[in-house]
């Protein structure tokens, strides 16, 4: 039986999750805690809910859908992770004299097994064992680890993510100090995956988890 439901969404950020039966064992605040880490990442979010169902229910699928949604005018949010109380997320147009659009981000980069090997940009080769659902989980903690930082971590988002690059990324710019960054990234320099990440983030932000042909990456925006 097919029923409808209209929902008025008052202006903000709004985070939408469809679940399947298998996610029945996780509550409502469970959710909450979800969305509070991963809301503006649906992919993140959806890892961490098939990853927390399957402990639950290990035997039985599981199927999310999660939805990001900006309802009005957009407005500025504070980015407490940023340097300073007023520091602000904001989305930055960076243009060259040409009219090509550039961004400074920084990638950290994980390959898996059948990734190719043919990327002048490699670290390293793929781990042989790791599979693409492990990349992503393993990017999903990290994302979880940067935004929930320790005690007697560094507070500067943009140094603790530069840990992380050194740690785990695969890519070379891992070793570029001291923000383990690419550099300026020009519109098209890493096709269009990457674009449609890169230039769509707030300086000082955190993407989502998302795939190109080198592997699965996250980025942060230093510019």
């Amino acid at each position: 039986e097919l029923s409808s439901e209209v929902v008025h969404l008052e202006d903000g950020l709004h985070f939408l999750v469809l679940l399947s039966d298998g996610a029945r064992h996780l509550d409502t605040s469970h959710l909450a805690e979800i969305a509070e880490v991963h809301g503006t990442r649906p992919k993140a979010a959806s890892l961490r809910i098939c990853t927390d169902a399957a402990e639950h229910a290990p035997k039985e699928a599981v199927g999310v859908i999660s939805v990001s949604l900006q309802v009005g005018v957009e407005t500025e949010v504070k980015a407490s992770d940023t340097k300073g109380p007023e520091a602000k997320k904001r989305k930055v147009e960076n243009v060259t004299p040409s009219g090509k659009r550039k961004v400074r981000v920084a990638s950290l980069l994980l390959k898996y097994a059948g990734v190719s090997d043919a990327d002048s940009l490699a670290r390293r080769k793929a781990p042989a064992n790791r599979t693409q659902v492990a990349a992503e989980r393993l990017l999903m903690q990290t994302l979880e680890e940067l935004r929930r930082p320790k005690p007697d971590e560094h507070k500067d988002l943009a140094v603790r993510f530069a840990a992380k690059c050194e740690a785990l990324s695969d890519c070379k710019s891992a070793t570029n100090k001291p923000h383990a960054d690419l550099g300026w990234v020009f519109e098209g320099q890493f096709g269009k995956e990457f674009d449609a990440v890169a230039f769509d983030l707030e300086v000082g932000g955190l993407s989502d988890i998302f795939t190109t042909p080198r592997g699965v990456h996250i980025l942060y925006r230093l510019a």
